[in-house]
């Protein structure tokens, strides 16, 4: 390069190249403006390094934590999940045998509503038939009021008579008040029916849903699962 070419770059003139082409140079300072001295790239480098290696150990820390929460949310999943199979299998025994109970007890009450029932009528056929004496001992008093003058005596047949007539008269009272009290308890015992399969048919259906999701597995394709399951609580934080 030619001195006087030298001299215009350090003083900031116009280089003129060898195919036309200008450079502007304002300064020889100018033309070190924004570089960096080779200890100041060095401790840039460092630098740089040091972070570098900084985000990659906590990057390195990063994953093993979320490693060692995956470990630890399926190993709480699966102890949560196996406890609650257990439970399930348990409330299913549960409710096959409050199940079995209710139907003893459902057909318990129906033998008795029908025992009830064939005793009532025991005691409708006992009532029908006290009828034929009581008018046979009304009409025997009714005779005897007839009578005139001195055979009109109140004698022991008479009094015999009235008591018999009083009996009647209140084994009647008895007997319409025991079929009352069937009558009602006939009624009480077929409501409790209605209430016990109810129960019943309420335990066949959780039985059922208990039974499905029982059988419920990680595998199974037609899971549903619940919004937000996984989802962590607060005492897993």
């Amino acid at each position: 390069m030619q001195p006087e070419r030298m001299a215009d770059i350090r003083n900031g003139s116009v280089f003129r190249g060898s195919v036309g082409n200008d450079t502007v140079i304002s300064t020889a300072a100018g033309f070190q403006f924004g570089k960096m001295k080779p200890t100041d790239w060095q401790i840039n480098n460092a630098s740089t390094s040091h972070k570098s290696l900084t985000e990659g150990r906590r990057a390195d820390q990063v994953k093993h934590e979320s490693q060692t929460a995956a470990k630890t949310a399926e190993k709480t999943s699966y102890l949560t999940q196996s406890d609650v199979t257990k439970k399930l299998v348990q409330r299913m025994q549960d409710t096959e045998q409050w199940k079995s109970e209710l139907l003893r007890a459902i057909q318990d009450l129906i033998a008795e509503t029908d025992l009830l029932l064939s005793q009532k009528r025991r005691l409708e056929k006992a009532l029908a038939a006290s009828e034929v004496p009581l008018h046979i001992t009304t009409e025997c008093l009714k005779n005897r009021e007839r009578r005139q003058n001195s055979d009109s005596v109140e004698d022991n047949v008479e009094i015999a008579l009235f008591k018999e007539a009083e009996i009647i008269n209140s084994v009647q009272d008895l007997l319409n008040s025991t079929i009352e009290e069937a009558n009602i308890q006939v009624r009480n015992n077929r409501a409790a029916k209605h209430i016990l399969e109810m129960d019943w048919s309420d335990k066949l259906e959780a039985l059922s849903i208990d039974t499905r999701s029982g059988s419920l597995s990680n595998a199974s394709t037609d899971a549903h699962y619940k919004p937000a399951a996984t989802a962590f609580q607060n005492t897993y934080v």
